[in-house]
């Protein structure tokens, strides 16, 4: 198993134990019951889209908020520090249990649950979140792996995490390991590294997406991007044609990014020079 995923276990096993802790003084029946309790007020409102630019109709502040969320009094035996917490358990749940036996009311606890993480911009949730999304019986996984990566820092455990996802695409959907690519790959675009520590992260990043560019979790015009912007010389390589040409011959990533990939192999073709071939970390 990949260092960095242990690590990630490791990490989350010990937040586990210290949510349990905080937790002590009730039972999970009664944490569960709570936390079906907040995110029911959601689902059996008339606003079960988290408001959608609507007015929010429902027997207390909308839950866009933590307070309006989580309530603003103390009752019932719970302090506002426990029910957060209460929560943070439901989502630690959410990596073991098997989601998939759920009822279908249970799912959409999830449902709206990882909508919070969303909405509330729960960033101390990202371990959970990836939990979630390696559990081979998790459910909205593609929601789970988005906000995990836009959770976390760009560092070389988010890239393995990454990984881990875009390589394994016998055990992902199409649309679970193209979220992991696309937010990854986004989200480096827009990394301003101010020192040569977060450069070489950024350069790892990339070499990571190049060494899987022939999978489909690397058809996407995000990644060419990408490439484009972090590899010298790599516009008007062989390289890229490569790249494009493996694009299209995948049927249904032609139809998804064939405009963008068609455009670069014309422009490749039609430049009247020689490309060049880049030893990229081969």
């Amino acid at each position: 198993m990949n260092t960095q995923i242990i690590n990630h276990i490791v990490i989350f096993a010990v937040a586990v134990m210290s949510l349990a802790w905080t937790l002590s003084a009730h039972s999970p029946a009664e944490t569960n019951e709570l936390v079906r309790g907040m995110l029911g007020s959601i689902i059996f409102s008339a606003n079960d889209n988290l408001l959608d630019g609507k007015p929010w109709i429902g027997n207390r502040e909308a839950p866009v908020t933590w307070p309006g969320f989580l309530g603003r009094d103390e009752s019932h035996g719970w302090t506002l520090a426990e029910k957060k917490a209460a929560f943070a358990w439901y989502l630690s749940t959410l990596g073991t249990n098997d989601c998939r036996a759920l009822s279908a009311l249970d799912k959409q606890y999830v449902r709206v649950a990882l909508d919070q993480c969303r909405t509330l911009n729960y960033v101390e949730a990202a371990q959970s979140l990836k939990a979630l999304a390696l559990n081979p019986n998790g459910i909205y996984r593609n929601d789970a792996i988005r906000l995990a990566i836009q959770f976390c820092p760009i560092d070389d455990s988010t890239t393995a995490f990454a990984e881990t996802i875009m390589t394994n695409t016998a055990e992902y959907t199409r649309r679970e390991y193209g979220a992991a690519s696309c937010q990854y790959a986004y989200m480096l675009l827009g990394f301003n590294a101010t020192n040569d520590a977060q450069r070489a992260v950024r350069d790892r990043a990339v070499s990571m997406f190049y060494r899987n560019r022939m999978l489909p979790s690397a058809a996407y015009s995000i990644v060419d991007g990408l490439f484009v912007r972090y590899i010298s010389g790599y516009e008007t390589s062989s390289n890229r044609l490569e790249h494009a040409l493996n694009v299209l011959s995948m049927p249904i990533y032609a139809e998804l990014s064939g405009e963008h990939f068609i455009s670069v192999t014309n422009q490749l073709l039609s430049s009247g020079q020689p490309l060049v071939q880049l030893n990229i970390g081969e």
